[in-house]
């Protein structure tokens, strides 16, 4: 007779501090919905891929979503909000006080769905630096870039060399 495989339940960090547990099946099933990567502590890519760019914050946390486009990003925000998960959001990586990472809880990660692309409109994705930006459109002759912020628009015109 062969024994069923007991479910590991994997402590996890909510909202307000507090510990909660999930089961493999919850991890699995959330896992099957994203086209992206989960990455948790077992994973060969965790250590490189919870680190910030600001080396004084050390944070680990339960699980990273490497999200591949909007549905999967969608998906994270939904499994956070179901278990009271704390949650943050890489996105360029560059956050001095290591707001893109906690300890315990989701970490959404952006990074990896960077997208440029068009001929006459470059429609430029979340996480791209602005001297990448320009160094691109400098190869390309283009002369100038609006870069749509949070709270406004930002022009930077580029002199053809």
């Amino acid at each position: 007779m062969s024994q069923a495989r007991p479910h590991t339940a994997h402590i996890l960090t909510t909202t307000d501090g507090a510990s909660t547990s999930l089961d493999d099946e919850k991890i699995k099933g959330f896992r099957s919905t994203l086209r992206g990567d989960l990455i948790m502590n077992d994973h060969p890519a965790y250590e490189s891929a919870r680190r910030v760019w600001n080396g004084n914050i050390d944070r680990r946390p339960a699980l990273i979503a490497r999200c591949a486009g909007v549905a999967d990003v969608q998906r994270a925000v939904t499994f956070a909000r179901m278990h009271s998960l704390r949650l943050s959001i890489r996105d360029g990586g560059h956050s001095a006080p290591g707001h893109g990472t906690n300890d315990g809880g989701l970490v959404i990660d952006q990074q990896q769905s960077r997208v440029l692309d068009g001929q006459f409109i470059w429609i430029v994705g979340h996480g791209y630096f602005l001297f990448l930006i320009a160094s691109l459109l400098r190869t390309w002759h283009k002369r100038q870039v609006y870069c749509a912020a949070l709270r406004g628009e930002i022009g930077v015109t580029f002199q053809r060399m």
